[in-house]
């Protein structure tokens, strides 16, 4: 399944419970109803945030962002692949 990067220039509050919460549906690989796998979620010093996840298409992880509140454009979600 393809690997896209996507791009928030700023994340929304949320509540150090609904933090680890998305940190163990991450750690634990459950996927998203679209079949939407996160991976990782990076984060900058200054807000910023990227996150890695396997999805069918960009379509599907853009909607998996907004079920969860965090808006997405298009725009900002690429298909990556590995090199090393």
């Amino acid at each position: 399944m393809p690997k896209f990067l996507d791009y928030h220039h700023s994340l929304p509050l949320m509540s150090p419970d609904a933090v680890q919460g998305m940190i163990s549906e991450i750690q634990a690989g459950v996927p998203e109803k679209a079949e939407v796998t996160q991976w990782n979620i990076f984060v900058g010093m200054t807000g910023q945030a990227w996150c890695l996840s396997e999805a069918p298409d960009t379509i599907a992880v853009v909607d998996a962002h907004d079920r969860v509140g965090f808006i997405q454009d298009p725009e900002n979600v690429v298909e990556v692949s590995q090199l090393v």
